[in-house]
C-alpha cells in the first residue's frame, strides 16, 4: 500500500463526489 496511491484514490473519490453533487444540483 503506497501513500501516494491512497492520496490519488482519495482525490479521485472527492472529485467524483463533487462532480456528482454539482451535476445533481
Amino acid at each position: 500500500m503506497n501513500g501516494e496511491l491512497i492520496w490519488v484514490l482519495s482525490l479521485l473519490a472527492i472529485a467524483v463526489v463533487l462532480f456528482a453533487t454539482g451535476k445533481v444540483r
